[in-house]
């Protein structure tokens, strides 16, 4: 994209900046995210864990479940299945 020259001085300036931003905000995004999967790893692995054993749940999303529904300790999982509980979940919904 950089690459791309318009007739226009605006338009490859404003061009430049908008991909100076989304480089910016790509950065942060991975930076934030690997900080999330270094706390939830240290911090909660065994949460980490258990949450990662489901399909298509990866670290960020075991994260995410974790600042959502807080100790896992508390809900009576052993009974129905850890897996049963969240068969109404859609991954597409996070």
């Amino acid at each position: 994209m950089k690459a791309l020259n318009f007739e226009n001085d605006n338009t490859n300036c404003t061009l430049e900046s908008m991909l100076n931003q989304y480089e910016f905000i790509d950065k942060e995004i991975k930076s934030v995210s690997n900080t999330i999967r270094a706390y939830c790893k240290k911090f909660y692995k065994l949460d980490c864990n258990l949450l990662r054993s489901i399909p298509g749940v990866a670290v960020l999303t075991a994260a995410y479940l974790l600042a959502e529904l807080g100790d896992l300790r508390r809900f009576t999982f052993h009974k129905i299945g850890f897996s049963c509980w969240f068969c109404s979940w859609d991954a597409a919904e996070w």
